[in-house]
């Protein structure tokens, strides 16, 4: 397409970047740099690539052995984000030698990619008004100058003496969010999701040359919020310090009628937001990996420095969110991408799969439509009356979606739990964790186990199933010997619809 590309090539060849921001592992304990446990789970979620955010700090020296041994390449930003630095002579030669010692202790690590002089601070200037408040606007042209100095002659000089050769951008992202250049040049802060208030569909449309930022808010786990909280409820004051953006109650509202969901008690609404930002970071991802002009996909944010309500994958106990086990799906190797479009539903594969089933089920999950193709397939939904899901599939790999032009409010009781769990006496794997089978008795959409104890994690999360399946989660536990039921609660999508149901044919 037109425009400049901006990727990373590895030994000649094109790579594709997928991963996330990596914030301060702490907020509380400024010297907690140990990012062991996060990087762990960056590599099993399929990530190559981490952007070490400029409002926090360096990498430390035990990040980038551990990205060296794991393949993760470390995009460093400098610490200067979303903000106007002095220009003088004396804080000018502070940064140089500070710039000077970062770049010789980091240069030695194959997994240091690319330095950036900064986070936002340019897009501030342009496009937040930074130029028009008042005390700056009558020396805008010095501000100017002295921000160029800082970042496009001082800094990039440092790093030429002492780490040569490596590629260095001044700032991010090139272009400010809503410029059309922002798509076809350089690297792209997508906010158009969530602060833009824009639907998921519009992903396809959206994808720029490399996504630097992209994300969506959602509570950590039930877990966490009782540990640091103890409440579940929003409307608690004890949640006010947890929640540093004034209207994401109201967004997340906003996004829950885009996508037909309803809540009534607090424990729904803290998963519905899981189930968001799990489907908003799918929908997106699959949008830039079927972009060819598009070379990453990094999401913001990765971890959390503070127990809030936030846009990370994993939450400050450590606890891996839902969207994490939807990241790590569409991230893979092999992956498949679902679509309402207009009147149509298009299943598309990505990355190595190969052959695409697409599929149209009644509510009881009966097959009223398939076809499949090597890399794409789709249909009108009008293919098949009384069609109330859609699902696609490659090999192992399946997403299973309720089809939106077929659904209303109605009283079919769709949220009717469809699946048992068993855990056999006994069934403990070979490292102690606990196996619980999931068996569906009818159409399943994202399974969730949401640990509820401390120190509980699943393996696996937000699955789909079709009547008759089984699949074996496994559990960690803080005390193996307990009952899981003690440490977990299992939900839905289905439980965040009840009430809903598919259109009758004289209804179309």
């Amino acid at each position: 397409g037109r425009g400049e590309s901006f990727r990373f090539k590895l030994n000649g060849k094109d790579l594709f970047a997928r991963g996330a921001n990596l914030v301060p592992a702490s907020a509380i304990d400024p010297l907690n740099t140990d990012d062991t446990q996060v990087l762990l789970l960056a590599r099993e979620a399929g990530m190559n690539c981490l952007r070490v955010w400029g409002g926090g700090h360096y990498a430390s020296d035990r990040t980038l052995e551990l990205c060296d041994k794991y393949g993760i390449l470390i995009w460093q930003d400098l610490p200067f984000g979303c903000g106007l630095y002095p220009w003088d002579e004396p804080f000018l030669a502070n940064v140089e030698a500070e710039v000077a010692d970062q770049a010789r202790r980091l240069r030695g690590h194959v997994s240091l990619a690319l330095w950036c002089g900064n986070n936002e601070c340019d897009e501030g200037w342009w496009n937040w008004g930074w130029s028009s408040i008042p005390s700056i606007e009558k020396v805008s042209d010095k501000v100017r100058k002295g921000y160029e100095t800082l970042f496009e002659k001082r800094i990039p000089q440092a790093l030429k003496i002492n780490d040569p050769g490596r590629p260095y951008i001044s700032t991010s992202p090139r272009h400010g969010g809503g410029r059309v250049a922002a798509y076809n040049e350089g690297d792209l802060h997508d906010w158009g999701l969530w602060h833009g208030r824009e639907p998921f569909s519009r992903a396809p449309s959206k994808t720029g040359r490399f996504v630097s930022e992209f994300g969506f808010q959602s509570f950590p786990a039930p877990s966490t919020l009782t540990e640091w909280i103890a409440s579940q409820d929003r409307n608690d004051p004890r949640f006010a310090n947890h929640q540093k953006q004034p209207v994401a109650y109201e967004l997340i509202g906003q996004y829950m009628g885009m996508e037909g969901l309803r809540t009534v008690k607090p424990e729904q609404f803290a998963y519905a937001t899981r189930w968001l930002q799990a489907e908003a970071l799918r929908t997106h991802i699959s949008a830039h990996r079927l972009d060819p002009d598009c070379a990453g996909s990094l999401i913001w944010q990765m971890n959390d420095p503070w127990p809030g309500i936030s846009w990370s994958l994993v939450d400050f106990n450590g606890v891996p969110k839902p969207a994490y086990f939807a990241v790590k799906r569409a991230f893979a190797n092999e992956a498949v991408d679902l679509a309402f479009v207009d009147d149509r539903v298009i299943a598309k594969t990505i990355g190595n799969a190969k052959g695409i089933r697409l599929a149209l089920l009644d509510i009881d999950g009966k097959i009223l439509f398939e076809a499949s193709q090597n890399q794409q397939t789709e249909t009108h939904l009008s293919a098949s009356i009384g069609a109330c899901y859609a699902l696609a599939e490659s090999g192992p790999h399946r997403i299973i979606r309720a089809i939106p032009a077929l659904f209303r409010p109605a009283n079919a009781n769709v949220g009717a739990s469809q699946y048992t769990l068993t855990a056999r006496k006994g069934s403990k794997d070979i490292s102690g964790m606990t196996e619980v089978t999931v068996e569906a008795q009818g159409v399943v959409i994202g399974i969730s186990f949401e640990p509820t104890a401390p120190f509980a994690y699943p393996s696996d999360g937000l699955f789909d199933l079709l009547p008759g399946e089984k699949q074996i989660v496994r559990l960690r536990l803080r005390d193996p010997k307990r009952d899981w039921r003690e440490s977990f609660k299992v939900m839905s999508w289905h439980d965040l619809v009840v009430g809903w149901g598919p259109l009758k044919a004289s209804e179309r």
